[in-house]
């Protein structure tokens, strides 16, 4: 699970840092460097180039590399029949050469290096490639093209960003250009306004010289009109927001893009302030750092600002911009461009919470097996105990008590641990309906809300992780309590159903448990309920909104099904379908307060002092002889020494994870070749691991998870040894 979340986390990184570098800047040399050093450094790629033609130009050329230089790239042969291969590519949109191990593709390429690599192409429309070579033996990994070729489609609306940016920037000197020509014409007009008289009567020479600079005056003013149309178009079709203000930060002109950015019409924003959309709450502070900036007269670039769209909403835009000096040097206005970063930010976001929420599930882990270790201890004696006092005394009511207090210690850790990393669920067949009606009266204790049960009788049994289950209903049986602030009724039903092709659900055909939580309270609004089982989506103002994520996740696992009816005013209910389990409970496998004794010779490894005392205390008082070991080493050279001597082991219970030694995952493995019919069972307060999960696919037996009690204890070693051949 750890590596995991580690891979979904690492993933994200990669397409996050080269969304990054693909929007770091609108020039197009500079952004394809960022984009190819992010790629190759983050893909762990050998080199990388990406190949550029221009809209008019045949051949793709190389405009940008890593892990080699771009003047060693154009000396190399064989670029001509790289860009016929090139062209090929491009009608297939996808063209990936990986080594020849992979059964699918049996090319390789020796451009370059002379040497066989293998190589990755992703196509960018038809302007660009993005060429990635990886080292012999290894494979390019098929979710590596999948991320590359949507980050492909990013990066081209990137280039045709750039592209018009770069159109833009033209245009504008082609303005300028004009305007000077403007101006320089003009005074000759004027010059020539003087000497109109005495052209017209020396010659008619003279006449057809002054018409000559009228009609290029036109011709200029013409251009100088087809040229700010130009610069119009550019601006209303580029994706970011060009404006320009005057000296005192008033809008004197801005592209009609801004509807999109913040939902105005561009005639609605000129006259009006750039501060003017600032959110509030930072309004001043920006307000004062911007025209600190125009005291100065400097360009700036990079100036992130939370603005209010006109819906209301909160929009965080990326502002770039340069003066506007006269002839002087004073300042006349700024002229800058926009963009709508606030989609990135949620990913950066998203992200931190991310590494936050795995971090936590690192520190769970650990807090978990420490607790439940002691916890094992604290139950261990409890139970052990009670065996020495009579029913009716009421030293028995406490331990009792003292007893129910560890076991639901014992679920928050296990409910702490889902809640951070999730978790496999270690099942077992059950009856369901005493679980849902302790853990919902546990869930409204002190509340002053009260529940209805229709428990149906006759129902089926479930195969469940009782933990887990529990949770899923206190979960939501904390939430409908929530929803109703005033008190009311929840309706707790569960019943048999069969599914079939009527009901319409994403399940298999089968028996099924359905229980419904049903409340009287404000109801899900329409448009929040395809969100609230996403991780994060809370409209709580406390609370991380992994509650609802959760128990979808645990209901998944059990091969379940979650769904919810709701609407404001009328309350909520919350519909759950648990497969039924065509397995039957035998006598030794029911929850029983009966000690099941035994006797034989036990093996208990432990790292931890007191798991072994008790242990050692709870194993005796069952009738079973114990030794000790602290490591899976230990634990070995025992059974081996207790196998030659002609008195084995009936069983051995092994801890999952010994810090810093060999645990009971390494342990079994070497068990197994010393005895392939030695019976063992894992035990470890990590109740989450796979192996607690699937043990017998790891060669243990049996499981018993951290805390447990006595009858516990001798339930798991009566089911173990009664298949021993040591009986």
């Amino acid at each position: 699970m750890e590596k995991q979340n580690t891979s979904i986390i690492q993933k994200l990184g990669v397409s996050y840092e080269c969304a990054l570098a693909i929007g770091n800047s609108l020039d197009l040399a500079e952004m394809f460097h960022e984009v190819i050093h992010t790629i190759v450094h983050k893909t762990n790629a050998h080199r990388g180039i990406i190949w550029f033609r221009g809209e008019k130009e045949k051949d793709f050329r190389p405009i940008a590399s890593a892990g080699i230089r771009i003047k060693d790239v154009l000396v190399q042969k064989g670029i001509s029949s790289l860009n016929k291969r090139f062209k090929q590519i491009l009608k297939r949109q996808q063209f990936v050469l990986v080594n020849k191990d992979e059964k699918d593709f049996l090319r390789y390429c020796t451009i370059l290096t002379g040497k066989e690599e293998s190589v990755l192409i992703i196509p960018i429309k038809n302007i660009a490639m993005i060429h990635l070579i990886y080292a012999s033996r290894e494979i390019v990994n098929k979710g590596l093209v999948n991320l590359l070729s949507a980050l492909s489609q990013k990066l081209s609306v990137a280039i045709d960003a750039c592209l018009a940016h770069k159109r833009v920037v033209e245009e504008i000197c082609v303005r300028e250009k004009a305007e000077e020509q403007l101006k320089k014409k003009t005074e000759q007009f004027i010059s020539s306004q003087k000497e109109i008289k005495r052209l017209f009567a020396e010659s008619e020479e003279s006449r057809k010289a002054l018409l000559s600079i009228l009609e290029d005056a036109t011709e200029t003013q013409n251009a100088l009109q087809k040229s700010e149309k130009r610069f119009r178009d550019v601006a209303v079709n580029t994706g970011d927001w060009i404006w320009e203000t005057d000296e005192k930060g008033r809008y004197t002109y801005c592209s009609p893009v801004v509807k999109q950015v913040l939902g105005y019409e561009y005639n609605e924003v000129l006259g009006k302030y750039f501060y003017d959309f600032f959110h509030p709450d930072e309004r001043e502070e920006l307000k004062k750092a911007a025209f600190e900036v125009f005291k100065k007269k400097e360009a700036f670039k990079n100036f992130i600002n939370q603005n209010v769209h006109k819906n209301g909403h909160t929009v965080i835009l990326e502002t770039s911009g340069i003066p506007m000096l006269d002839d002087k040097g004073n300042l006349v206005g700024y002229r800058g461009v926009d963009r709508d970063i606030t989609e990135r930010r949620k990913m950066e976001e998203e992200v931190l919470k991310a590494q936050k929420l795995e971090s936590l599930g690192f520190l769970a882990g650990g807090i978990a097996h420490d607790f439940n270790n002691i916890l094992t201890a604290i139950l261990g004696n409890i139970s052990l105990v009670k065996m020495y006092v009579k029913p009716e005394e009421e030293v028995f009511e406490i331990l009792t008590e003292a007893e129910k207090a560890s076991l639901r210690a014992k679920d928050l850790t296990q409910q702490l641990l889902i809640f951070s990393r999730g978790g496999e669920p270690i099942k077992k067949t059950t009856s369901i309906g005493r679980m849902i009606k302790d853990s919902t009266s546990l869930a409204l204790t002190g509340s002053n809300v009260r529940c209805k049960f229709s428990i149906a009788e006759g129902l089926w049994l479930v195969n469940i992780d009782e933990g887990q289950i529990s949770q899923v209903i206190s979960n939501l049986i904390i939430n409908a309590n929530q929803a109703m602030p005033e008190g009311g009724t929840i309706e707790v039903k569960a019943e048999n159903i069969i599914v079939g092709k009527e009901q319409i659900l994403p399940l298999q055909d089968g028996k099924y448990i359905k229980i419904s939580i049903k409340d009287q309270g404000i109801g899900i609004p329409k448009e929040h309920l395809p969100k609230i089982f996403d991780p994060y989506f809370t409209t709580k103002q406390k609370g991380s909104g992994l509650g609802l994520a959760s128990t979808y996740s645990i209901i998944k696992k059990h091969d379940g099904y979650i769904t919810v009816e709701s609407g404001v005013g009328v309350g909520t209910t919350f519909h759950i379908y648990l497969p039924a389990s065509e397995e039957k409970i035998t006598i030794s496998e029911r929850e029983t307060e009966e000690l099941t004794k035994g006797e034989g010779k036990i093996l208990l490894m432990d790292d931890e002092d007191i798991v072994l005392k008790v242990g050692g205390r709870l194993l005796k008082h069952l009738g079973y002889e114990v030794e000790f070991a602290r490591d899976g080493t230990e634990a070995i050279a025992l059974y081996k020494k207790a196998k030659e001597s002609g008195q084995p082991f009936y069983a051995v219970i092994l801890d999952l994870i010994v810090p810093g030694s060999m645990g009971g995952k390494e342990a079994i493995k070497k068990l197994i070749k010393v005895d392939s019919e030695v019976k063992a069972i894992v035990s470890s307060g990590y109740s989450n691991d796979p192996v607690m999960a699937d043990y017998r696919k790891y060669g243990f037996s049996e499981v018993i998870t951290k805390p447990y009690k006595i009858e516990e204890l001798g339930q798991v070693l009566y089911r173990v040894i009664k298949e021993s051949k040591y009986k």
